[in-house]
């Protein structure tokens, strides 16, 4: 990718997203011409139009959003677009983008075979996934599924990773047992966060209560690397379609300083090795268990974390953004 050419962004603009964290690592590799296709108000629409599913509807939203697609693509000069997830791209968008003959790539953050959410895929990505000249995934097990199915498109494995202008590294006193969960609400989740025995401090948006532990608001930036950095243990829970991968806060929490107590998973265990660099739980019986060692033995999860916040060093943006563009540049 030559750094004189334009590069297009397709996706979504808020503050602590992948879109955004990509944007900051083109920006540290000095590519200086990019141009950002900001679409959250189309894409909240497109979330909705998928639940009441009227035919009508959908021709004037698709009318609109490729109008402003068009315009977009012919005002600029892009040579590559990457495009983050594009569920609510139709058949029309992709002739749009094809009649330019760029390279077209897409950044997956969800399960794209997942139809049961609105917000996670749609028959347009099923459909279109042909139309890719690079699709990267961050699950290995669903790349394998894909290779399957779609022949002509050429997938790789992309990792999640830490921000480093979000994600810092603070120096805390650790607060003596205190236990930290930070994430969005899931049922899954809830189950697993009420057999919890010991206190923790739950920070995210729409939690129900709890007895016994605290809910707190949505942490992120300078507070959230605080929290994780004080914490005697940072939870880890997967959501069920992470199971056997892993998920933005795998590297999260070690860049932090966190400790991380995290679901037991192949690719977890790949990138920080448990009992080494990390410590994992299979179920809950388990998890109080794995609570209960790591306040008694304060040294050896010292240890932990720290080979934990080394291992996580290589793994942030700008380095999964040079993987990409290696891989862009042998297309």
């Amino acid at each position: 990718m030559n750094k004189k050419d334009q590069v297009g962004i397709f996706g979504l603009n808020y503050e602590n997203n992948l879109e955004n964290f990509y944007i900051s690592a083109f920006k540290k590799l000095k590519y200086k011409k990019l141009k950002f296709f900001k679409n959250n108000l189309f894409f909240y629409f497109f979330c909705i139009l998928q639940k009441i599913d009227n035919k009508y509807l959908f021709i004037i939203f698709y009318f609109f959003q490729n109008l402003r697609l068009q315009k977009f693509i012919n005002k600029n000069n892009i040579k590559t677009l990457i495009v983050f997830k594009g569920i609510e791209l139709n058949k029309s968008a992709y002739k749009i983008i094809k009649k330019k003959n760029l390279k077209l790539i897409n950044i997956y953050t969800d399960d794209p075979f997942n139809l049961s959410s609105s917000a996670t895929s749609s028959k347009n990505i099923i459909k279109n996934i042909k139309n890719y000249d690079l699709f990267f995934i961050w699950s290995e097990k669903i790349r394998e599924r894909l290779e399957k199915k779609y022949k002509t498109t050429r997938f790789c494995y992309l990792p999640f990773g830490y921000s480093h202008e979000k994600h810092k590294c603070e120096k805390k006193i650790i607060n003596k047992n205190k236990i930290s969960f930070v994430g969005s609400y899931d049922k899954y989740r809830y189950d697993i966060l009420q057999k919890i025995k010991k206190k923790v401090d739950i920070y995210g948006n729409d939690w129900p209560s709890f007895k016994k532990h605290k809910i707190h608001k949505y942490l992120k930036n300078k507070k959230l690397s605080q929290v994780m950095a004080q914490s005697q243990i940072c939870l880890n829970i997967l959501k069920k379609q992470n199971l056997d991968a892993h998920n933005m806060r795998t590297f999260e929490i070690p860049s932090m300083n966190g400790l991380m107590l995290a679901t037991r998973s192949y690719e977890q265990n790949k990138f920080f090795p448990e009992n080494k660099a990390s410590y994992m739980f299979e179920d809950t019986n388990e998890l109080n268990k794995k609570i209960d060692y790591i306040l008694r033995n304060p040294k050896e999860a010292k240890k932990i974390r720290k080979k934990g916040f080394l291992i996580a060093k290589k793994h942030n943006y700008v380095e999964r953004l040079k993987y990409v563009i290696r891989f862009i540049d042998e297309t």
